[in-house]
């Protein structure tokens, strides 16, 4: 029997590999069984989804006692209690790295609904920033982490390269990483390889920028990559970082919050406001000076866990258990 819980699967559906969509893909397919999860299908666009949040979600909420948005921030349309995931405090702490959309839309309608739904915080840093910021609580549910088979055979290129995961967008600090690659005399031993989807910003020419590629080809380059680079400014949990430590790949990335509570120890870090921190580290990587992540990394980080975890939230709220 399903608890009386909408969960808002619209950006599961949207078709990219960030984290927010894969967060919400994930708990929808792990809990369709448990809650009510709508809509099946569509809307891919910005436009429709409003359309759709501000008409067919009303209806779709009629008669449930708790409704999860595990992405868009809630609007007054929604009469249900409600619980809302924050997957950082960007739009709040660092409006310069949004889209101009995005500072609108999350400025406005976010910072109004924070007091009045039950907050999710995806690591505690999100949740350390909303004590510090808004004085607000939260409750931690970590992001899971897909398990890369143990078979997979590693992606082969013609030279031993570098691999760095993530949307291209400013706090990407994908501008400042590719300055350090060049200074650094590696061009000639080793590729930088960068992976994402084109969000907002662009890249210098000749980069070797695969794009978006899909699950399978991601496990492929994290078990073939020399390491994993990550040169954020700022995140809330840091899914490649995560994903590059369970799947093996030795780890440098930027001293941030996020990423000292997700590597825990396992990672090199640099200051991602230096290039002469990034090149130091870029040049430790390729040399293969980075320590190896340990098996239990693999399991630390789970959707089915993620997922139970939710579940059990909302039979706390709905009153099921204390």
């Amino acid at each position: 029997m399903r608890m009386p819980v909408l969960l808002d699967a619209r950006a599961g559906l949207l078709g990219r590999p960030g984290g927010w969509e894969r967060y919400t893909a994930e708990l929808a397919t792990r809990l369709a069984d448990r809650v009510h999860v709508v809509p099946s299908r569509g809307p891919r666009h910005q436009a429709t989804s409003v359309l759709w949040e501000w008409t067919a979600l009303p209806w779709a909420a009629r008669g449930m006692e708790l409704v999860h948005l595990p992405a868009y921030p809630p609007t007054p349309v929604v009469r249900a209690p409600v619980v809302y995931t924050l997957h950082d405090l960007v739009w709040l702490k660092h409006p310069q790295w949004q889209s101009r959309g995005g500072r609108l839309y999350y400025r406005r309608v976010a910072a109004r609904a924070l007091s009045r739904v039950h907050l999710v915080a995806v690591s505690q840093a999100v949740a350390d920033e909303l004590a510090d910021e808004l004085h607000l609580q939260a409750d931690v549910i970590p992001n899971g982490v897909r398990a890369v088979p143990l078979s997979t055979v590693p992606e082969v290129r013609e030279r031993p390269y570098l691999l760095s995961v993530g949307a291209v967008e400013p706090r990407k600090n994908l501008a400042r990483l590719i300055a350090a690659y060049d200074k650094s005399g590696l061009a000639g031993v080793v590729d930088l390889v960068l992976v994402g989807r084109t969000a907002w910003g662009s890249l210098p020419p000749g980069v070797l920028h695969l794009g978006a590629v899909d699950d399978a080809r991601l496990d492929r380059l994290y078990r073939g990559a020399t390491a994993v680079v990550s040169a954020s400014l700022y995140e809330g949990f840091g899914l490649p970082v995560a994903e590059a430590l369970a799947a093996g790949a030795p780890v440098v990335c930027s001293d941030i919050a996020a990423y000292r509570e997700v590597a825990a120890g396992a990672a090199q870090h640099f200051d991602p406001l230096s290039e002469t921190s990034i090149v130091a580290a870029l040049r430790a990587a390729a040399a293969g000076q980075l320590p190896t992540p340990a098996p239990a990394l693999r399991d630390r980080w789970s959707w089915q866990r993620c997922a139970a975890q939710h579940e059990d939230l909302y039979a706390r709220l709905l009153g099921g258990h204390p």
